[in-house]
Parts: C-alpha cells; sequence; structure tokens
C-alpha cells in the first residue's frame, strides 16, 4: 500500500497524450462550458498525503483537459478528488461534478496489494501506471454520464451499460497505445472484485438487492469490457477473451456488438464530440 502510493508520482507523466487541435463547428459557439480540476479537503493526515501525491502528479488537471480538449460541454463540469466516506466513484448532476473518492483509490491500491505476487517483480512505475489506468477507466464511465447530463444525449436501455459502453469506446479512441491502454487494467479490476460476488453465497434478500442495482454484475461488466475490445481488435483481444474464460458463442457476436456499440456513440454523442486532426 505504502509503495503504491510512494511510487504514484513518479508514472503518471508517462500516461497516454491526450491532447489534439481542437475544433469549433459555429453551430456550437454558444456550448462554453470548461472542464474545472479539484482537489476536496482532506479529513485525515492519510488523505492528506494522498491528495498531494494527485496534485503532484496533476492527475484532476489531465483528467479535465481530456474532458475539455475530446467534448464540448454546455455547462461547466467539475472533476477531482475528495474523501467520501466510502469506496466510490460518481457523477453527482445536482453539482455537475465527477468525483472519485479517495477511499476508492486507496480501495484500488489495495486490491492490487492483494495481488502481490502479480506485482512484486514490476517497476514502481508500471505498478503507478496500473493503478492510474483504473482511476483513468473509472473516470471514463463518470465521465459518459456526465456528457448524457449535460449534454442532454438520449440513450434507451439503463444508464449504466451505456457508460461502460463509452467508457471502452473513449480509451479504445483516444489512447494511442492499445496494448497498454486503460481498459486492460479496468478489466482486470473489475474482474478481481467480481470474485467477491458469490452469488450462491447471498441470502434470498441480498441477492434481490444485488439483481436490482442499476449496474450489471462485476463479472459481467468484465466480460462485455473484453467483448468489445475482442469485437474492436480480435488480434488484440483474444488474450483478454481468455483472461475472462469468454464464451466461443459470445466472442463471434463480439465484432457486430463492437460496430453497433462504436455507431451508437458516434450518432447519440455527436454534438458532443469534438473533430478531431
Amino acid at each position: 500500500m505504502k509503495r503504491l502510493f510512494s511510487a504514484f508520482v513518479l508514472a503518471v507523466s508517462s500516461c497516454a497524450s491526450w491532447g489534439q487541435t481542437p475544433h469549433f463547428p459555429m453551430e456550437h459557439l454558444l456550448w462554453k462550458g470548461n472542464a474545472l480540476p479539484f482537489y476536496g479537503q482532506p479529513s485525515s493526515a492519510e488523505s492528506k498525503r494522498l491528495l498531494e501525491l494527485l496534485q503532484r502528479s496533476n492527475l484532476a488537471e489531465r483528467m479535465a483537459y481530456f474532458a475539455q480538449s475530446r467534448f464540448r460541454l454546455r455547462a461547466n463540469l467539475a472533476i477531482g478528488f475528495q474523501d467520501c466516506g466510502n469506496a466510490n466513484a460518481f457523477y453527482k448532476p445536482a453539482n455537475r461534478a465527477i468525483v472519485i473518492c479517495n477511499e476508492f483509490v486507496k480501495h484500488v491500491a489495495n486490491v492490487m496489494s492483494e495481488r502481490r505476487a502479480l506485482f512484486e517483480q514490476q517497476s514502481s512505475q508500471t505498478v503507478t501506471q496500473w493503478l492510474t489506468s483504473v482511476l483513468w477507466f473509472v473516470y471514463l464511465h463518470e465521465l459518459g454520464h456526465a456528457l448524457i447530463d449535460i449534454d442532454q444525449v438520449a440513450i434507451t436501455g439503463r444508464e449504466e451499460d451505456v457508460a461502460d459502453q463509452f467508457a471502452v469506446w473513449a480509451s479504445i479512441s483516444y489512447i494511442g497505445d492499445l496494448g497498454a491502454a486503460a481498459f486492460v487494467p479496468g478489466i482486470w479490476y473489475f474482474q478481481e472484485v467480481s470474485t467477491s460476488q458469490r452469488i450462491s453465497d447471498l441470502p434470498p434478500e441480498a441477492l434481490v438487492h444485488l439483481l436490482s442495482d442499476e449496474h450489471s454484475l462485476q463479472g459481467q461488466r468484465a466480460l462485455n469490457f473484453a467483448c468489445w475490445v475482442y469485437g474492436y481488435n480480435p488480434q488484440a483481444g483474444q488474450e483478454l477473451t481468455r483472461f475472462v474464460s469468454l464464451s466461443s458463442a459470445r466472442a463471434e457476436r463480439c465484432p457486430s456488438e463492437y460496430r453497433a456499440l462504436d455507431n451508437g456513440i458516434r450518432s447519440q454523442f455527436r454534438k458532443a464530440l469534438r473533430a478531431t486532426n
């Protein structure tokens, strides 16, 4: 845990480059929303140290720049980190704010620490890159929610599923190195936390509560992510499908799923997307 935090600042600067020159069509001159980074007040010495590392890495600023340079916003959007009291990340419509809780950052570090055998032979830079990439993937999911709300994107079905689709699409579309993109650590993370959802062991009331949640089950999300990556590029995504044990029947449908996903995002989010060079 301490190793992850102390190494955090070392590798953030090595994350993928996000920026290209933005283009402003005439019809969107009145869309003057800005992405505004923030860091909340810490409630403990540990949170203070974590926020200092986040600030030194300019992570909120990088996330805000990504949103500002890639998307048009009808209104201002705050993006940042704060204490929440629980491990979570969310978009808050009332404040138009994406919040990544400090507790969630610690949670991801703990999940990685529990898989010590996977990371102990890796460099501090690689470990930090992995942690940062999980945060980026979760951020992209929340950014999907924010764009749906702020830019009034029309959707059907569960918004959580659309936000998941948006996170994969944005990772593929805007992160240059497909092999080390944010979705790879993201898929690993959701696959790891899915092991805690032992449905067969849940009492009936807890099972109903879990199945009633607006999110898909964590294991389903990992499978969906791997399917869509595979659908985009079967060669690059083959290893991911094996990692999550995606069925061959589903894998056959993944290319058509990703084509539909890509078309849907480009169509429904079209007014929010900036043109790229």
